[in-house]
């Protein structure tokens, strides 16, 4: 599990790996409602080739802040320790 959440992470904010991602994934947000991985994926791969674009970056957008990331990876760890 650990790994996973590393894999995760680097990947934000476009996970687009099918392998991390569940068949029952939901995502929800004002603009639209996604069900199920193949939707997910699809989006996520849209998003990430559109976004950096829209915005004039060349570069992935981050849009965890640093403290969120570092708090998930510790929390990661403490469940692993138990």
């Amino acid at each position: 599990m650990g790994m996973s959440i590393q894999r995760v992470l680097k990947q934000l904010p476009y996970v687009t790996s099918p392998d991390l991602v569940a068949d029952s994934v939901q995502y929800v947000n004002m603009v639209c409602e996604l069900q199920g991985a193949s939707s997910y994926l699809e989006a996520m791969q849209q998003w990430a080739a559109a976004v950096p674009q829209k915005l004039g970056r060349s570069t992935r957008v981050r849009s965890v802040p640093r403290d969120s990331v570092t708090r998930a990876c510790e929390k990661e760890r403490e469940r692993e320790r138990v």
